[in-house]
C-alpha cells in the first residue's frame, strides 16, 4: 500500500509538472480555482454570536498580518 501511495504521488507530480510546461496559464488558473474554492468552503457562514464574528475577523487579520510580515522579512 505504501508503495502505491508513493508511486501515485510521484506520477501526479510529474503530470502536474508536464501540465505546467505545456499549458502554464490553464494549469495556473486551475490551481488558483481549486485553492479559492477550498478556501471558500472552510470560511464559516453561520455564527452563533457577534463575539464569534469579531473573533473570526481578528483571527483573519492576525493571519494576514503574519503572512505580510513573513513576506516582508523574506524580501530583504
Amino acid at each position: 500500500m505504501f508503495l502505491g501511495i508513493v508511486s501515485a504521488a510521484l506520477l501526479l507530480a510529474r503530470l502536474v509538472n508536464r501540465l505546467f510546461e505545456r499549458h502554464y496559464s490553464s494549469a495556473f488558473y486551475a490551481i488558483l480555482g481549486i485553492v479559492s474554492a477550498s478556501t471558500a468552503a472552510i470560511i464559516p457562514t453561520v455564527y452563533s454570536s457577534p463575539a464569534e464574528i469579531g473573533f473570526c475577523g481578528l483571527a483573519a487579520l492576525a493571519g494576514f498580518s503574519a503572512a505580510y510580515l513573513i513576506e516582508k522579512k523574506l524580501a530583504r
